[in-house]
């Protein structure tokens, strides 16, 4: 639970901090009728950035080289420049596919205006799924077709031009400060024209998109990443003169974006991949059995239940399989207890009962009669459950639900349940066993494949201990329009969990112990769960230690290596093999149905600033490992949410009062159209112009250090037999992560504290300096219609959040937020330009943003979605408006800027002695103001 008001440690919230505003603010201005907001102007920075010598150009990166002192280097927790030893912090953006290969000119000026935008750090992604234009493979590629996103061709060949466009364009950054951040493995496929190794799945096989989890232990898949990583680094850059191995402008290489085996073994990715593939991960896992058992009897013992290594079934009940009939069952539990108690199928006895909601429309009744003397004999007893009508893409609106009682259980057992179904259609549809009492799920959904011919389909719930009986919902969500579902039999029994099959065993006259899949796993001893779990950690580290050492020995790559992102991996996992920690987070992204993309999205509008508890900077804190490196290389939030100005201020924010390293904005762009004025996808900032003026201010906040990060610090550790048992997660999502939360810390510790892992029970990490007495950051949550994050710091400060009349008060000057078209929220950012302390006679550079829509977007009624209909350009804003109250106004100037930075003529001041009004007439985000 998180206190009324959060706060740093380092300082107390005063009462006079939340002045009221000295004026009425106007109520915000009707929208226009194809624009959310009323007062919208375009607001792009021109293709070449800001003009030098501008207030905004000054917050910018300084024009000395990348590497110009030395390759980036990691000591302890920070990356440093290794001639000078200074720390260094980078702000990131992401190019991918064709948005990497520029032409010369092009590459000139996106490299101008990302540095003019603070950036000083690019993140090449998705460079190596396609061929040139939108990759780095050859155009002509044996597979090649007309398609140009076309994948499944041979991964041999690099496209010289994409070379060279590349080669330019990282030059270009070079000379501009800009370092580079590469990804090697992100989405290519392994294709069958790469090699034979690599067949295309047969009839019930399924290969994983993009290599997922299978390209850590196949070996020739690794090896074709190596390939892969040799062609790319160890070639000369004919505009640098150097490799991408040794060019210090190259400041970290990732070795596989977002991929590890746990996780893809976590999500079902490689229980049904082709022969070749699990043949060699079966015998991976009997060299691992070899190397931890002595021998088959040492095995057995360890996996038989009786030994005590393993749990023993909680019961052992009847193995009969009983029909649904409505005529013989009750429809109510009274009879479940009496089965459970006689060692019989906890349905027994039981009729389910349909429910709909929101307007659906179904029928559950006795199956009909026979049409003739042939049909199946399962037919003869059961029910058919017929949906007419669902509003919406939601399964749950029409449930097919069993209400049961499960008995006390001391400790957790799997149980069994057997449907034998049919339906009309192939489909999928979600079973459940949940809790009505306590409105969740016992144990983790599991999906039902349909067929159109009868199918007995078995699942095996692993259901947690609970001291008295409990009572429990078997639910089949089928709300799906047209579907008739036909039932005839249904089950729920006990599991007996087994050891080491017999037969199987270690040496070479017995058959190899055969790899078990994960929808298997709930089925055996706790031994063998925990043997999986271990021989799949150590198999991706092998893997990672195998990559690094690749890359930092034989291709002598000079730049700290990371792995992947944490939640794809764990952060011990990370913590033992990479040179830094990295993660990735979204917030307000759009939720496609079933991950279909070809299906309306749908999004919850919800300011992560009044929900603390849920922000995403809670879930990355927890992922931090004290004693190396911390980066987000990924993180936005998309203009699906209305509350997108406040994603890269709150990053940048706690990321400094973390006193993380890197962090990146994901992306800039994913195509061609760096240029663009126009907003066109979820996640490409470059045509957002509050992005792109949010992100300037931050940046110059994170990276410059102007917020000293929190002094105190606490920790979480997670000894190794807790990170397997996080590692089998049957939840969703399938966090495989045991994360400093998981460890013990206080979920809310993130916002008064340093947090992360220690990596050693009695490790304590660092505790700071306190920062300066003025430096100030607290996060307001009491109210949601009022909640805001306020910061003071080193020639900076703040509102972030639904601040209308509140006042922010600095002593030399007062600002006051007024009020928006969304109920007062606005991100209002001061930033010195000249390096000045704040109240110091100077330059400042305010940014006044609330969101950025196209015209015509076609947004739904409620608000939750708009499908592909992204309206017009170009980008329109809406600022917020601000008062401005200056103890002493003597020699004050206010200029509204142009998006170029340069100034229009300055604002008058009001009526009132010392204030100006900066509003949204000005059509401008940025306000300079001249202090003397």
């Amino acid at each position: 639970m998180f206190p009324p008001i959060v706060r740093s440690s380092f300082y107390l919230l005063l009462a006079a901090a939340l002045i009221p505003a000295s004026v009425t603010t106007a109520p915000a201005a009707t929208p226009a009728d194809d624009l959310p907001f009323a007062n919208g102007f375009p607001f792009h920075i021109p293709p070449t950035g800001t003009v030098a010598g501008t207030a905004p150009a000054a917050l910018a990166i300084p024009a000395r080289p990348a590497g110009a002192d030395g390759r980036v280097i990691v000591r302890g927790d920070q990356f440093l420049l290794a001639d000078t030893g200074t720390p260094i912090r980078f702000w990131g953006v992401n190019l991918c596919f064709s948005g990497a290969f520029p032409d010369h000119a092009t590459a000139d000026r996106i490299a101008a205006r990302l540095a003019s935008l603070g950036v000083n750090i690019v993140r090449f992604h998705h460079i190596d799924q396609r061929r040139f234009p939108g990759g780095l493979w050859h155009r002509d590629s044996p597979g090649a077709t007309n398609n140009p996103r076309e994948d499944n061709i041979a991964h041999r060949t690099l496209d010289p031009e994409a070379l060279d466009r590349l080669d330019y364009l990282v030059a270009r950054l070079k000379e501009h400060g800009i370092y580079t951040n590469l990804n090697l493995k992100v989405s290519r496929i392994f294709s069958t024209f790469d090699d034979p190794a690599f067949p295309a799945p047969a009839p019930g096989e399924i290969l994983p998109k993009k290599g997922k989890g299978f390209d850590q232990f196949y070996t020739p898949a690794i090896e074709a990443q190596k390939a892969y990583a040799r062609l790319l680094l160890t070639r000369r850059n004919a505009w640098t003169g150097l490799t991408w191995a040794e060019d210090p402008a190259v400041a970290q290489v990732e070795i596989n974006n977002e991929n590890g085996i746990l996780w893809a073994w976590n999500y079902n990715l490689l229980d049904r991949l082709p022969a070749p593939y699990l043949a060699e991960l079966a015998a991976r896992w009997n060299t691992w059995l070899r190397a931890r058992y002595t021998d088959t009897a040492a095995l057995r013992t360890a996996w038989d239940p009786a030994s005590g290594a393993g749990v023993s079934p909680a019961s052992d009940v009847a193995r009969a399989s009983l029909p649904v009939s409505v005529a013989s069952r009750p429809t109510s539990a009274a009879g479940n207890a009496n089965a459970a108690a006689a060692d019989a199928d906890l349905l027994a006895g039981i009729s389910p009962a349909l429910f709909t909601a929101k307007k659906a429309r179904a029928t559950l009744a006795p199956l009909p009669a026979p049409d003739t003397g042939d049909a199946d004999a399962a037919e003869s007893a059961g029910l058919r459950l017929a949906v007419n009508n669902v509003p919406g893409d939601a399964t749950w609106n029409v449930r097919c639900s069993y209400s049961l009682t499960l008995p006390a259980l001391s400790s957790g057992a799997p149980w069994t349940v057997t449907l034998r179904l049919r339906a009309n259609k192939p489909e999928k549809i979600r079973l459940r066993l949940r809790s009505p009492e306590q409105n969740k799920d016992i144990a983790p959904p599991r999906t039902l494949n349909l067929a159109t011919t009868w199918k007995t389909h078995t699942v095996t719930f692993a259901i947690p201990e609970h001291a008295a009986p409990l009572a429990a919902q078997l639910t089949l969500e089928a709300g799906l329009p047209g579907l008739v579902l036909d039932i005839a039999s249904a089950s729920l029994r006990s599991h007996t969990r087994s050891g080491l099959p017999r037969g199987e065993g270690l040496a070479s006259d017995e058959r190899p112990v055969t790899w078990i899949p994960r929808r298997d796993l709930s089925g055996r001893t706790d031994a063998v769960v925990r043997d999986v779990m271990h021989f799949l950690r150590d198999t991706e580290i092998a893997y990672w230690r195998e990559m690094h050492a690749f890359l930092r020995d034989e291709l002598r790559v000079a730049a700290p290596i990371t792995t992947t992102a944490v939640g794809y991996t764990t952060s011990q996992i990370a913590a033992e093999t990479a040179d830094f920690i990295d993660t990735h987070r979204y917030w307000g992204a759009p939720r496609f149905p079933g991950f279909n993309r070809s299906k309306p999205w749908t999004v919850e509008q919800k300011a992560m600033v009044a929900r603390p508890g849920e922000s995403a900077i809670e879930r990355m804190a927890a992922r931090r490992v004290f004693g190396l490196p911390f980066t987000v290389t990924e993180y936005n939030h998309p203009p699906s949410s209305d509350h997108h100005a406040e994603g890269f201020p709150l990053l940048a924010l706690w990321g400094a009062a973390q006193d993380w390293n890197g962090l990146f904005e994901f992306a800039y762009s994913h195509s061609d159209a760096w240029e663009s004025d126009t907003m066109t996808g979820f996640f490409d900032t470059a045509p957002n112009p509050v992005h792109t003026v949010a992100a300037l201010a931050a940046s110059d906040l994170f990276r410059n250090r102007r917020l000293a990060p929190l002094a105190p610090a606490k920790s979480g550790y997670v000894p190794l037999d807790r990170q397997l048992e996080r590692q089998n997660n049957d939840t969703f999502p399938r966090l495989i992560e045991a994360d400093a939360v998981f460890g013990g810390l206080p979920p809310d510790a993130w916002l008064a504290n340093r947090v992360g892992l220690v990596r050693r029970a009695d490790e304590q990490p660092e505790t700071l300096p306190p920062p300066p007495a003025s430096q100030q950051l607290a996060w307001t949550a009491t109210d949601p219609a009022t909640a805001h994050v306020r910061y003071t710091g080193e020639g900076v400060a703040g509102l972030v959040g639904f601040v209308s009349g509140q006042t922010l008060d600095l002593g030399w000057l007062r600002i006051t937020p007024g009020d928006t078209s969304l109920g007062g929220f606005s991100v209002v950012m001061l930033n010195s330009v000249d390096g000045q302390p704040l109240g110091a006679s100077g330059r400042y550079l305010l940014t006044t943003a609330v969101r950025a829509a196209n015209r015509g977007m076609g947004w739904n009624a409620d608000r939750t979605g708009f499908d592909k209909k992204w309206g017009s350009g170009p980008a329109q804003a809406e600022s917020a408006p601000v008062t401005l109250d200056f103890a002493s106004a003597s020699g004050v100037r206010v200029y509204p800027l142009n998006p170029d930075g340069t100034r229009r003529p300055e604002l008058p001041p009001a009526s009132t002695p010392g204030r100006f009004e900066a509003t949204p007439a000005s059509k401008t985000l940025w306000f300079e103001i001249t202090f003397p």
